[in-house]
């Protein structure tokens, strides 16, 4: 059985074998040492709401807030030694005795208490001020120098009785006079900047004892990382030919979801958490009244179906404004015409927004719906054609914030819409529109700067939500009817990578960024996975005969097949990114300069 455990360190989903349970592990993503919780390898039971075909998923532990955990990358726990190294694969795991479940392998630092100034001031011998009291203690010299004598006794004598005839009071207030202008002579503080008290303890108050800590000197902010652009894309490759001959499985299958449906009704997938929410159609309609489609949720870790909701898809085509979010629990469709959209609670088997008009009150928005993201907190990002973006709280199912305004005229109909992600955890939404990328947050506000894309006239077909905060994959067209794909940050306003796709390749549906070196783009019945290091496209996949609808999404590839042994059911398959042999497939890549072909098929990924 795998488990699922959460890095303390950078918030990575990790995941291993039920055996590191109680164990020391390694996050492959920050390389943090930890301890894997003992309860992390219970089973999920079977739901007790199977008659009602209702299940709650096991859930992940949040990474973001409370109600909407941060989309993380999916990483594999590596076993450590107790010396911190990494095992091999076959060595037996090493268990060691700590004081608390996530206590790492090395004993704490011992801190040393750094000394203060003033401590330093009290150990070092003071100078003697120069003056009377240093002529007084200044060696004598011997020879040539001659003796000082001093005043006669008897004038000492007289003014002892003088003073003790006018009163002892008067005598002590002139003698303390004296040492307070004796005092009164300051230095000044080199990190201060104040004038102290020469003797006193640097700071101008009690000594070291006093319990004050040191006035801290203040630290300067770091500077933004720079990152370098992008060098130009390299050439763009054909798409490469069948494999012949015997066929060898790269990849193998790590999830399957076996579901109640025919394989030509699924019109798209959504993973969030360890909940796979599938629409299908349920109903044609006819003339484009009628249609109707069904959001059914699947667990992952059971495969049990979960809760379903009816949508009325009457004058909508697929694909449309479709999102997934808080771990799966929340789900966003555009329902019950253009521009409307409806919003399911999954969790709690609740209808939040019923076929709820997006823009209705709201002038200067131009529909249908572009695009919908569920955010963090409840909040729902809705994104109209022309790029605006306005804010809804789902927890008063109101519009909270009428946001940005259209990037282009509201007037400019007929030209590409935008397309839209969460990214940050949700906190953020990138928007991508005429050849630009920008971040709004949920206040309506731009974030940072906008991103450009490679070409400035590529249009955006596909957003994807990258590996990390701070990034989206775009999938997009250039002029003359090639596609091309670029990694992107849409706050610091940078291009990290792209690349054109394959000569031949059909337009981008979907875009994902499953692994921080690898983007996968659906094109409806095939798929590309692309590298950054590599800077090319790796991998076509694409059925030999029959169809394979690929679909980028949860930190995996997913494909579709029929069920070879009841036609009226699908199979939905996914491999980890990077698969098994994912290292020497594009090894052989990168000396050949050709994609590798490979064949989405029930045991995985062949060639």
């Amino acid at each position: 059985m795998t488990i699922t455990v959460q890095c303390p360190k950078c918030r990575a989903k990790l995941r291993g074998p039920e055996s590191m349970a109680g164990k020391s592990v390694r996050c492959a993503g920050c390389r943090e040492k930890f301890r894997v919780p003992v309860d992390t390898a219970t089973p999920i039971p079977k739901s007790p709401f199977d008659a009602a075909k209702v299940f709650v998923p096991k859930p992940i532990p949040p990474a973001g807030t409370a109600d909407d955990p941060l989309p993380l990358d999916d990483l594999q726990l590596e076993e450590v030694s107790p010396s911190g190294a990494a095992l091999d694969a076959a060595a037996l795991l090493v268990e060691e005795p700590v004081a608390t479940p996530f206590a790492f392998d090395e004993p704490p630092p011992v801190v040393t208490k750094k000394k203060r100034r003033d401590d330093d001031e009290a150990d070092r011998p003071r100078k003697r001020r120069k003056g009377a009291d240093a002529e007084e203690n200044r060696p004598v010299k011997r020879g040539s120098q001659k003796k000082k004598t001093g005043p006669p006794w008897g004038v000492i004598i007289g003014v002892g009785v003088l003073l003790l005839a006018l009163g002892g009071g008067v005598a002590a207030v002139l003698l303390s006079g004296g040492k307070k202008d004796e005092e009164a002579k300051a230095t000044t503080d080199p990190l201060l900047g104040e004038s102290q008290p020469k003797g006193e303890p640097e700071g101008g108050g009690p000594g070291p004892d006093d319990g004050n800590p040191t006035v801290p000197v203040p630290v300067p902010p770091e500077p933004p990382p720079k990152i370098d652009p992008p060098p130009p894309p390299p050439a763009a490759t054909t798409l490469p030919p069948p494999p012949t001959g015997k066929i060898a499985v790269v990849g193998k299958v790590k999830r399957t979801a076996t579901l109640d449906v025919p394989a030509d009704k699924v019109r798209d997938v959504r993973v969030a958490g360890e909940s796979l929410v599938v629409a299908f159609n349920t109903q044609l309609g006819f003339q484009g009244v009628g249609a109707k489609d069904t959001l059914r949720q699947y667990s992952l870790a059971t495969g049990v179906k979960g809760r379903e909701l009816e949508i009325d898809s009457s004058g909508l085509t697929w694909p449309r404004a479709f999102a997934v979010g808080n771990a799966g629990g929340l789900v966003a469709v555009e329902a019950g015409g253009p521009g409307k959209m409806t919003v399911f609670d999954l969790d709690t088997n609740t209808v939040v927004l019923d076929q709820e008009d997006a823009f209705a009150g709201i002038a200067n928005r131009v529909g249908p719906i572009a695009a919908l993201a569920v955010g963090a907190n409840r909040k729902l990002f809705v994104v109209d054609q022309a790029g605006a973006v306005d804010v809804w709280d789902l927890g008063s199912r109101k519009r909270a914030v009428t946001g940005t305004p259209p990037k282009r005229p509201p007037t400019a109909t007929g030209k590409p819409a935008a397309k839209a992600c969460a990214i940050n955890g949700g906190a953020e939404v990138a928007v991508a529109l005429d050849g630009k990328v920008w971040a709004v947050n949920a206040s309506g506000a731009t974030v940072g700067q906008s991103a450009t894309l490679p070409d400035p006239t590529a249009v955006p077909l596909a957003i994807g939500t990258g590996a990390g905060p701070d990034r989206a994959a775009v999938a997009y067209r250039l002029p003359g009817g090639t596609f091309g794909v670029a990694a992107v940050r849409p706050v610091a306003g940078q291009v990290e990578f792209h690349t054109p796709l394959p000569a031949g390749a059909v337009s981008p549906v979907a875009v994902g960024w499953p692994a921080d070196t690898l983007l996968t783009v659906s094109t409806g019945d095939a798929g590309f996975i692309v590298d950054t290091e590599a800077r090319a496209v790796t991998a076509y996949l694409k059925a030999v005969s029959g169809t394979a609808p690929v679909y980028p999404t949860g930190g995996e590839v997913w494909w579709l097949l029929a069920d070879a042994k009841a036609p009226a059911k699908a199979v939905l398959r996914s491999v980890e990114m990077p698969f098994d042999g994912y290292f020497a497939l594009a090894k052989a890549v990168r000396a050949g300069g050709v994609p590798v072909f490979l064949i989405p098929r029930p045991d995985g990924l062949a060639k």
